[in-house]
């Protein structure tokens, strides 16, 4: 059972559409009960170093405004075209901007939360599959890291490197190694690409993200966890059954490629099984990535419908 809410973010004329979902007592997931951030998202605008903030509620109180919160970020980086937007599924330029600013500043948040250190001490930001720098081209706005994107789509880094020159763009493969140096990145983020990966690639990449990351540094990827499986198209009873025995599912690569917003070009045809719609249970997350890094913490709602891995590595 679930219902949805519509709502009109307007910020100096910009009108920003949004929605929420609530599920109650989801007896596929248990009786689990979600209130997503983006209810009741009409509370306090403010300009604060050269954001506007949108406080978010969970049923009437007051959402962490680390993990919750959205951003405009008051900025002009330059846009790519529509087509490189509809590739990373956004269709609308203010959206693009909104939710990469968002995650750009929250992850700068999250750092600083979670390590109780500024993010002037953030001095190398990894940003995997950095596709055309929907979050990435914020962090020159907001810190002074040097920002390295790697992504396997060379149209993308092409991209990045004609309009970001100020970063460091790196066509990756499929398939580790990425070829930068050990413990050499404070952070590392990476959206919506454990969503795409299979379970032997997901875990070729978890041990390479571990050999990339410093020590006192963070890792921070979104998965489909509970709330995606919830929202995103319905699966059939086997995939509920699958997701629920083994906590991670595969969906069928022929569902996923009729989905609009994965557009695949004649020369992408040989990463057709690697574009997937993946789904991560916080169960199965724990047990196995547990293996590569030490799991600090599992934040539903924290990129849109996905969640947030907060990762440290291990001793």
């Amino acid at each position: 059972n679930y219902g949805t809410h519509r709502l009109d973010v307007k910020l100096d004329g910009l009108s920003i559409k949004s929605e929420s979902q609530t599920f109650h007592a989801n007896e596929k997931f248990g009786n689990y009960q979600i209130d997503v951030w983006r209810y009741n998202a009409v509370g306090e605008t403010h300009a604060h170093n050269n954001l506007i903030t949108i406080s978010t509620e969970f049923a009437g109180n007051r959402a962490n405004s680390s993990f919750h919160d959205w951003f405009w970020i008051l900025n002009t980086p330059p846009d790519p075209s529509l087509d490189l937007m509809l590739y990373i599924g956004a269709s609308d330029p203010n959206w693009f901007h909104f939710a990469g600013g968002t995650l750009a500043e929250k992850s700068l948040r999250t750092f600083e939360y979670f390590t109780n250190r500024p993010r002037s001490d953030i001095k190398k930001i990894v940003d995997w599959g950095c596709g055309c720098a929907r979050v990435s081209r914020h962090y020159f706005d907001l810190c002074n890291a040097q920002i390295i994107g790697l992504d396997i789509d060379e149209k993308m880094i092409n991209w990045c490197k004609s309009e970001l020159p100020d970063g460091q763009w790196i066509t990756s493969s499929p398939h580790p190694p990425s070829h930068l140096p050990d413990n050499s990145a404070d952070l590392i983020i990476g959206h919506s690409v454990f969503t795409h990966l299979d379970e032997f690639t997901q875990f070729q990449w978890l041990k390479e993200l571990a050999r990339l990351v410093k020590p006192d540094g963070l890792a921070m990827v979104t998965v489909l966890g509970v709330y995606g499986a919830l929202l995103e198209p319905p699966l059939t009873v086997e995939e509920e059954e699958t997701l629920q025995e083994n906590g991670f599912l595969e969906p069928n690569i022929e569902k996923i490629e009729t989905n609009k917003q994965i557009i695949l070009s004649e020369s992408d045809k040989e990463y057709r099984t690697y574009h997937k719609g993946v789904f991560h249970m916080p169960d199965y997350i724990v047990s196995q990535w547990s293996n590569f890094f030490e799991i600090i913490a599992i934040i539903e709602g924290f990129a849109d419908h996905q969640a947030l891995v907060v990762l440290k590595k291990k001793d």
